[in-house]
């Protein structure tokens, strides 16, 4: 038997307490998630995207066997709450909500970003896009897009945003450079309050998204003329959608994504995606989801890597229409 000299004893104690902190992380991945997941919602409670990261959030909470708390980090387009997103610690426990705005078209209107859009984040997947449906005031004698067409190149007319940089925004901007007009944007501090003002008359038109736009369309409030969707959808199929109207760039819906910060590591994020998946799945949710005008991405986009490429993509296709309106922010 050899004699175990104090050097050796002390190399094997080193090496065992090396083989001990080597193996803690793949364990503490293995037993993700070990307490409640936060989700930043980079807008305030009650909007569009809340009700569906909530929806999404409580469904991902049951398969993951820990709470998903939602909190709310609202201000200047969602900067505010997606840089407190890209600076939380890439362990899992905190995830963000992102969408069009927040990580495509925050780039070109924002001079200075606090945060990398692409490579401040480890996206997780998507969540699912909102058509966007343009709709007018009822006084107007204006029944379909070609009408409106006419009227908004002959008149000049204003449209409600809920800020710059905001879906109602993006919409008015996408608008205004398909059909090369300008419609004036009357901006409020959030979409509720121009569908209110378009539906008592004082502003021409609004570009909101499913989940605001479809009880005012179903109630016969509003008109709609549009839905800037590459096809017609399932909730409103009477409604044109680009194709239809020979402007295929007429194409806004707002995509949602779940993002972690940048560095998570790959089993936890592909743990997150698992379940997202199994979230979207779910009855409950596909009929909630559907109630809201929501609709779920192409499966292309549903893995990380596939909705990083897809933010990509928007960031190129959102920079130059932008840049042609002119708009930016400090």
């Amino acid at each position: 038997m050899k004699n175990r000299t104090p050097s050796n004893i002390a190399l094997t104690c080193g090496a065992a307490l090396a083989l001990v902190l080597a193996s803690a992380p793949a364990t503490a991945q293995s037993s993700y998630p070990e307490r409640p997941v936060t989700l930043i919602i980079p807008f305030a409670a009650g909007g569009p995207s809340d009700v569906l990261g909530r929806h999404v959030a409580d469904a991902m909470s049951k398969n993951l066997g820990q709470r998903i708390v939602v909190e709310n980090v609202g201000g200047a387009g969602g900067t505010i709450g997606s840089n407190r997103g890209a600076r939380a610690a890439p362990d899992g426990y905190t995830i963000l909500l992102g969408h069009t705005g927040t990580h495509a078209a925050n780039v070109g209107l924002y001079k200075k970003l606090p945060y990398d859009a692409v490579k401040d984040f480890d996206p997780v997947g998507s969540v699912g896009d909102q058509p966007q449906f343009l709709v007018v005031k009822k006084s107007l004698p204006i029944r379909n897009f070609q009408e409106f067409a006419a009227y908004l190149k002959a008149n000049p007319a204003t449209y409600g945003t809920a800020g710059v940089g905001s879906a109602t925004h993006l919409g008015g901007l996408l608008v205004n450079a398909a059909l090369g007009t300008n419609a004036t944007p009357v901006a409020y501090k959030s979409s509720g309050p121009a569908m209110t003002d378009l539906i008592a008359g004082h502003i021409d038109f609004l570009i909101d998204v499913s989940s605001t736009a479809l009880p005012q369309i179903r109630g016969g409030t509003v008109t709609p003329v549009a839905v800037l969707r590459a096809s017609r959808v399932p909730s409103a199929p009477d409604v044109p959608g680009a194709k239809d109207l020979g402007l295929p760039s007429l194409d806004s819906s707002i995509w949602t994504v779940f993002l972690a910060p940048a560095g998570t590591p790959k089993p936890i994020v592909d743990k997150l995606n698992q379940s997202l998946r199994k979230a979207l799945e779910e009855p409950e949710v596909k009929a909630k989801l559907a109630q809201l005008g929501v609709e779920q991405p192409e499966a292309e986009r549903m893995s990380p890597e596939g909705t990083r490429a897809y933010i990509a993509s928007e960031i190129k296709r959102w920079l130059p229409i932008i840049q042609k309106a002119g708009v930016s922010l400090d």
